[in-house]
Formats: C-alpha cells, structure tokens, sequence
C-alpha cells in the first residue's frame, strides 16, 4: 500500500530536498526536525550556488550541499556512508560506461544496504516528471524491485529509473536533538568550507556573489520568458532559505551561547532583509521584462546583504577553535 501523497520538498531547490529526506529519515525512526534545522545545519541556509547554463545565458542552481552533510547529519544521529565522494560525480550523466558499472557495481550494494533495512539516499535517476533532485530509496517499499522510494514533492512511492550520480546508504539512524548553536556552528562552517573548497570539489561551481551576477546579466538584456522564469526560480530559492534561516535563528536566539548572541541578531536581520528583497525581485518581473529598475534594486540589496552575512558567517565559524 502507497502511503498518502504529501509534499515533501520543493522540487526546483536541492537543498531542500536533501533536508526534506534528512527529515524523513529522522521522522520514520521517532526523531523531529525540520526543513529549516537542516538548512541551517548544511550551510545552504546561507548560500546559493549555481552552474552557468550550456548556452552561458543564466544561472543553474547547483547540487552542492552534501559537501558538509555527514557532519550535518551526524549532529542529528544520522550515520552514512557514501558510495563515491562527492567530486567523483561530475560528468557521469553523459558516460555510457557509468551507467553500465552503476547497474554492475552500485546496485548490488544499494540492495545489499537495502536487505539489511538500510535506506539509501540518491541524487538524481528519478522520472524526469517528479522534478526529483535529492531522493530516498526505502527498504519497506521496494518489494521485488529494491530500487523505489520516494522523492521530488510526494511521500508516493515511485522507481528509480536511471543510474543515480550520488549515493549515501544511511548505516544507522538513532535521533538526537542538538543545540542550536551547535546546529549554527556547523552550517557557518559548511557555509565558509563551500567558499573555501567548493570550486574544487564541484568543478564549475559559482558562489553567491556570482550568481547573483549572473542573474544580474539576464536582467540588463532582453530576456526570453524562459530565462525570466529561471531569475524568479532562483529568486523563490533565496527567499525561501534565508526565510528558514530567520525563522531559525529567531526561534532559537534565546537558547544561543552568549558569545553567539550579537552576530546572531545581526545574522537573523540579514537573513530577514536579504529574503525580502528575493521576493520583491522575484515578484517585479514579469514576462515582458520591465520593471527592471526594481529588479536592480532588489538585487544590489541581495549583494550587498550576501557580502555582510559571509562576514558575520565567518566570524561565528571561528567560535570554538
């Protein structure tokens, strides 16, 4: 029996459906947590990241946060081991040879992980209609195909039908509740290990600055409606993190370590100013493209912001050494 539909993620950021698929994990064995605890404690609360297009036309958001998540989900209880790390990934989408060892190598050891009642998390192979970047493959559901669980906005069981680019076999879950400036301490510090090693480990990866620059370029030309609806996707993404990230922040300020509580406030009013100027960017633009000094506007103010909380990030990062 299919369990009842219910969102999970939204299926256009990655991050939230690595954190949606932690939350799972953490649910289905007793545990709580949120979308947003998850967010934070993976740094992507605090960045956005993207690829350039074939084409060099507009930004594509990046599937970069499970740069930090063992740490990540071990503040939680969460053990994993991945199969490949992460960099080992890139370019296998186009090689017809890793979809041959995928099915040769990587399947046996997804169904041995999977007879033994370990799920499996995977980036990608999905049906291209559930939007699924970041999926979980669920022993109690795979039956006689060991390849099925659920991902991309549905609790619905669905297939996996291509070879996935990454897999993490969950070894153990046994939920734990961190504090929440443990929580902080750890995604400041994936937010600056992103900065710092980032590039290197996801070849052709963008930071925040260039990102919203290149956003900042489909806008100064006349853009198609397909590039306007990718700035109002990458727009709903940065509101939505940093709106996590207040709520976070403001939830738990009480709770914070003294020697956090200064650039907390501060970090929380960025957070808060920073996700208000991606929903005015994302709602002045419309498929005619005016409205362009109000996107200007909004986006000198996600710079400027983006700039003052990595310095604030960087700070907090450096508690505890």
């Amino acid at each position: 029996m299919q369990p009842e539909s219910k969102s999970l993620q939204r299926p256009t950021d990655s991050a939230t459906a690595l954190a949606a698929c932690l939350v799972k994990l953490l649910e289905d064995t007793g545990g709580e947590a949120t979308e947003a605890d998850l967010l934070v404690a993976l740094g992507a609360a605090f960045s956005l990241c993207s690829y350039e297009s074939a084409n060099g036309e507009f930004p594509i958001l990046a599937e970069c946060h499970d740069l930090a998540l063992p740490e990540a989900a071990d503040l939680f209880g969460i053990r994993l081991r991945a199969l490949h790390p992460p960099r080992a990934r890139f370019g296998l989408d186009h090689s017809a040879e890793f979809a041959e060892h995928f099915e040769d190598s990587y399947v046996p050891l997804i169904e041995r992980a999977v007879a033994h009642g370990q799920p499996v998390l995977a980036l990608r192979g999905w049906p291209a209609e559930s939007g699924a970047t970041w999926g979980l493959i669920l022993p109690d559901e795979c039956g006689n195909d060991p390849l099925r669980g659920v991902a991309g906005g549905s609790r619905d069981v669905i297939p996996l039908v291509e070879p996935a680019l990454q897999c993490y076999v969950i070894e153990e879950v046994h939920p734990e509740q961190p504090q929440a400036d443990d929580v902080l301490l750890c995604g400041a510090r994936a937010a600056v290990r992103l900065v710092e090693e980032g590039p290197r480990v996801y070849p052709g990866l963008l930071l925040t600055p260039q990102t919203l620059a290149g956003v900042a370029k489909v806008l100064e030309r006349s853009p198609d409606v397909e590039a306007l609806q990718v700035v109002r996707n990458v727009a709903s993404v940065l509101a939505a993190r940093r709106g996590a990230a207040a709520r976070y922040l403001e939830q738990h300020a009480e709770g914070m370590r003294t020697q956090f509580k200064d650039n907390v406030r501060t970090l929380r009013q960025l957070c808060e100013q920073s996700a208000k100027n991606a929903h005015r960017l994302s709602s002045v633009i419309n498929e005619s493209g005016q409205n362009r000094d109000a996107a200007r506007n909004s986006l000198a103010g996600l710079s400027q912001q983006s700039g003052e909380m990595m310095s604030v990030i960087e700070t907090i990062s450096g508690f505890g050494e």
